[in-house]
């Protein structure tokens, strides 16, 4: 009898570290990840009738690291944290995947638990690892290369290039740049009610500059140093101004804005905030949630910038893209800015939620790569050789939007093929959760017991996935009882299991089930790998002691 194929670890042992007396996670990713429990309760998901409680007898942490993409690897000080307690009043404002997954651990072993979210939505894969990792990505990329080299100059170049163009087509820009004092009189200007993309409001869908404008009460106290003005992101491109000051501008629209504002801008009573905002595509406006939108003051105070803002329809130039692109996509830029400065936290697992935003960009070879460079390169850098990763593989989604897709289904194998090769790194099935329409699953607690299992190294866990061949008869079986279940579109979904000579070429196949054990059709014949859910949409789903496994590809033995 020959065997091949192992699917996940059991992670044995507590996990513990010297400078906190719990568990440390560092949770990142794109949007699944960075998705927070108001989302989700705001797409209809009911929390748990007995959350508070629950809540009160575990000792739970967690700091949401602001986006920032750097051209260079920023220090701890450059984006610290900011611990909070979890608590009914906060809980909102966390990732919900992480909060229940730590949740989950915390009641089961009574350790405590702080977990950090560094996350952003839409990120590829590349932007989340350090430039060593990088050679080959930057040896087919030229244009990216002459950016990454002079950056500033690149940027410069552009903004050099755009402003007499919106000179010449918006008036109010125009009025600016003749007279510095000059400060329009907003109090005319019909409101929106924000931070909302514009879209959704009566501006619609507009390409081209808006001005947005919000004012806000100060007492003296407030003036006795510079404040800090945080309006998260902004799409596409804003110049901002307090007072008449100029105290900022950013070109890469999902990085997290926060300027610091002179106290000689400031005045007592009535301030106001004027945004210059250009949208070169797609949605526009403020796209930040309400509790990220204020200004805090050297007192201490902060004032909450959320609710009416005015508004004032400029112009409608063109514009060439920004060489910069977007935070999602800035090669480097994401590890720079949101894992280099946590290098000096004792982290004792990772769960990576990712993948969707590579779809499109990646064959499943090439993203199997870079996530095992992730890997690889942030243990390193961490100077823990052994960091458990938990990886999360995508559940279903109609990428293609006709159910005969492959696009979720690479990023599965891929996901797989690195977990597969890698001793400290856990592969969590996504399959069963998914949601034909909306990329972001709302109820995230199923996939969170499944992380929280993972680390806990339950020794119940079906972890081992054997495919085996006795004569002509090729069987398939894990430390536990196989069973099959319909997808999530069973009558429209594609074949779960398919026979594949490489990534590409496959055939449908079918399987039997049998005393709790898949069997493929006999044959001497039979060679390539038996692949699952390659589809977006697999018709079945393949579960071992009633819990759903990941996708896998498992070459037959000869």
């Amino acid at each position: 009898m020959v065997i091949t194929g192992l699917i996940g670890l059991a992670l044995s042992g507590a996990l513990a570290n010297a400078d906190f007396d719990g568990q440390t996670w560092l949770c990142s990713g794109q949007s699944n990840m960075a998705y927070t429990l108001d989302r989700g309760r705001d797409a209809g998901f009911e929390l748990p009738a007995d959350m508070a409680t629950r809540l009160a007898r575990v000792d739970l942490r967690f700091a949401t690291l602001p986006v920032m993409t750097s051209l260079e690897p920023l220090a701890p000080h450059e984006n610290p944290l900011h611990w909070r307690p979890v608590t009914p009043e906060t809980m909102g404002e966390s990732s919900a995947v992480c909060l229940f997954a730590a949740l989950d651990y915390a009641e089961a072993t009574g350790q405590s638990v702080r977990y950090i979210v560094s996350a952003l939505g839409g990120s590829h894969i590349e932007p989340w690892l350090p430039a060593r990792e990088l050679a080959d990505w930057f040896a087919a990329h030229p244009d990216w290369d002459a950016y990454m080299r002079d950056p500033e100059g690149a940027l410069a170049a552009w903004q050099a290039e755009i402003e007499p163009v919106i000179l010449a087509e918006d008036p109010l820009s125009a009025l600016r740049a003749a007279d510095p004092d000059y400060w329009p009189d907003t109090s005319a200007w019909p409101v929106i009610a924000g931070p909302q993309r514009w879209e959704n409001t009566q501006i619609g869908a507009r390409d081209g500059v808006v001005w947005l404008a919000h004012r806000f009460d100060l007492n003296a106290r407030d003036l006795t140093g510079p404040a800090d003005l945080a309006l998260a992101t902004i799409d596409d491109v804003d110049w901002t101004y307090v007072n008449g000051c100029a105290v900022g501008a950013n070109f890469i629209w999902s990085v997290d804005r926060h300027y610091t504002v002179d106290p000689a801008c400031l005045r007592e009573g009535e301030n106001e905030v004027l945004i210059r905002v250009y949208d070169g595509g797609g949605s526009g406006g403020l796209k930040s949630q309400a509790h990220q939108l204020y200004i805090q003051t050297q007192a201490g105070r902060r004032i909450a910038l959320a609710g009416d803002w005015a508004y004032h329809l400029g112009a409608e130039p063109g514009l060439p893209s920004s060489p910069s692109g977007s935070a999602q996509t800035i090669p480097t830029g994401l590890y720079n800015g949101m894992i280099a400065p946590l290098l000096d936290q004792p982290i004792d697992a990772v769960i990576w939620y990712q993948g969707e935003g590579n779809r499109n960009a990646s064959t499943q070879g090439e993203y199997a790569q870079y996530l095992k460079a992730l890997m690889r390169s942030w243990r390193s850098d961490f100077d823990a050789p052994d960091l458990p990763f938990v990886i999360v593989q995508l559940p279903e989604f109609d990428a293609q939007g006709d159910g005969q897709g492959y696009r979720f289904g690479k990023i599965r194998l891929a996901q797989f093929l690195a977990a597969n090769s890698d001793p400290y790194a856990f592969l969590i099935s996504g399959l069963g959760e998914g949601v034909l329409t909306d990329i972001h699953p709302w109820d995230k607690t199923q996939i969170a017991a499944r992380i929280a299992e993972a680390l806990q190294g339950l020794s119940d866990h079906p972890a081992l996935l054997l495919l085996s061949r006795e004569g002509a008869r090729v069987s398939l079986s894990c430390d536990g009882a196989l069973s099959l279940e319909p997808g999530l579109v069973a009558d429209q979904g594609r074949p779960a299991f398919e026979l594949c000579q490489d990534s590409e070429v496959c055939t449908p196949i079918d399987v039997s089930l049998e005393g709790g054990q898949i069997y493929l059709p006999s044959g001497d014949a039979l060679r390539g790998a038996l692949t699952y859910a390659r589809a977006d949409l697999p018709a079945q789903k393949l579960m071992c002691a009633g819990r759903p496994l990941p996708a896998f590809q498992l070459h037959i033995p000869g």
